[in-house]
């Protein structure tokens, strides 16, 4: 049995695999040395999480762009010392 286009299935699928790839693509960019594609990604993970957390109150994705956001800050203090 095949599930309809718009099924809760297919959109949590899709939901779940963008903030996966944004956050990929955000630390890939970080070790490629480009931190404009750093930022977007983080700050679209951001937005998706700002999103899930007032529609589902799910903050999994803000938890895991803070983190990522706190990585950042700690290693460009670590790296200025």
């Amino acid at each position: 049995m095949t599930r309809p286009e718009g099924s809760p299935i297919r959109t949590l699928i899709a939901q779940e695999a963008l903030p996966l790839e944004l956050t990929i693509q955000h630390l890939q960019s970080a070790v490629d040395g480009d931190p404009v594609k750093a930022e977007l990604a983080l700050s679209e993970m951001e937005l998706i999480g700002m999103v899930l957390t007032e529609t589902r109150s799910d903050s999994t994705i803000t938890d895991i762009s803070k983190y990522l956001r706190n990585c950042r800050t700690r290693s460009a203090r670590w790296n200025s010392s």
